[in-house]
């Protein structure tokens, strides 16, 4: 999932030529999802995800292995081994808001204490994140001069749904956070799959730098990677591609 204002291909198209560096890689399939940052609410884009989710995974439909008439591959005789779900910035709160409704249907649907039982497939995921704004945007630096010199557009901005949802104070950031650390810490491991792994972008100028307790250990750039780079990886950057496949760099 893309960040606020960003575009699905253009932020992850990087990763296209990923097969020629593992075994891995050849063996998965990417899908680059798209939303209307700008207009749509966090909360209804994580419920659309998850919505649609049960459309690709566990079985991928034989459609979509069909590009201009031509087949990239043959259908697999078996579903998908694993789901991974990878985020930047908007896109890592929107993938914590899905992962929160599908946990929240699970618990209520069965009604599971802490006792509870191995959980759907959709919630058996690996979740990575590049910089998310789980904690909120607090533009630093370059940017916050930028927003303090364009006042319009920084007042355009604040039209958004999102960008209100983003402020460091708000009901949704505290709640999502809350809510996801309480429900991974009873219902471990069965929900383990909450849990993200984060690459934080640095210097990071975007979003404010803080995880969930829950969450595994963050690692921090070596190379110097700004908020929009640090989830393109390049010939001289591959950290982006290692990240994903095993949640490390």
């Amino acid at each position: 999932m893309h960040g606020f204002g960003g575009r699905a291909v253009k932020t992850w198209d990087d990763f296209a030529d990923s097969g020629e560096g593992s075994a891995w890689w050849r063996a998965s399939d990417m899908l680059f999802v798209g939303y209307h940052s700008l207009t749509e609410q966090p909360g209804e884009t994580a419920s659309w995800l998850r919505q649609r989710l049960v459309d690709f995974y566990p079985w991928l439909p034989p459609s979509l292995l069909v590009r201009s008439g031509v087949a990239v591959r043959p259908p697999a005789e078996d579903p998908y081994r694993e789901l991974i779900l990878v985020g930047h910035s908007l896109g890592g709160l929107v993938l914590r808001l899905a992962l929160l409704q599908l946990a929240r249907e699970w618990l209520s649907a069965v009604h599971l204490g802490p006792s509870a039982g191995p959980s759907p497939a959709l919630l058996q995921t690996e979740l990575r994140l590049f910089s998310p704004a789980s904690a909120g945007f607090q533009p630093a630096g370059s940017l916050a001069l930028a927003t303090s010199l364009r006042p319009l557009a920084y007042a355009l901005l604040r039209i958004a749904p999102a960008f209100s949802a983003l402020q460091g104070d708000s009901d949704l950031l505290t709640r999502t956070r809350a809510q996801t650390e309480t429900m991974v810490a009873v219902h471990a491991p069965a929900l383990d799959g909450m849990r993200a792994h984060i690459l934080w972008a640095r210097p990071e100028n975007v979003v404010v730098r803080d995880g969930y307790d829950t969450d595994y250990e963050a690692k921090s750039l070596v190379p110097k990677r700004d908020h929009v780079a640090v989830c393109k990886p390049s010939d001289t950057y591959q950290e982006p591609r290692t990240f994903v496949e095993m949640g490390t760099h």
